[in-house]
């Protein structure tokens, strides 16, 4: 899917990203809340960026759990200065939003975003 879209972006000379989002510090949530707590988070975090990624604009763009604490995206815009406004508009909201648990605590995290919009010939060498 991720090789479609790549290669119609390209064809299309629109701006492809690729980025990786890691929560910060997430062992520390793991080690001081529990492991439900963090399952928690990312399942939360889950949903706001299902939520993020279901509107028209962004149905060109792919995002999916990575591992662990991380997720990956591959987006799609007109230049990369697109790109950065939205991925930082989204760790910006991550930072904003509470993470509820199960007892009622909110917990607050921020997440790192990594983005490479450079020349590649294919999604694999990006």
């Amino acid at each position: 899917m991720g090789d479609v879209i790549f290669a119609r972006a390209k064809k299309k000379a629109l701006t492809v990203g690729v980025a990786l989002l890691d929560i910060d510090f997430f062992k520390k949530v793991n080690d001081n809340y529990g492991h439900d707590a963090g399952d928690i988070v990312l399942r939360q975090l889950g949903s706001l960026l299902i939520e993020d990624f279901e509107g028209e604009v962004a149905s060109k763009d792919v995002v999916a759990r990575f591992g662990g604490e991380e997720f990956c995206f591959l987006l799609v815009a007109d230049n990369q200065k697109q790109i950065e406004i939205r991925l930082s508009a989204l760790r910006q909201r991550i930072e904003n939003d509470c993470f509820i648990l199960n007892d009622g605590f909110e917990l607050k995290v921020t997440a790192s975003i990594g983005l490479f919009t450079g020349e590649a010939r294919d999604l694999e060498s990006a």
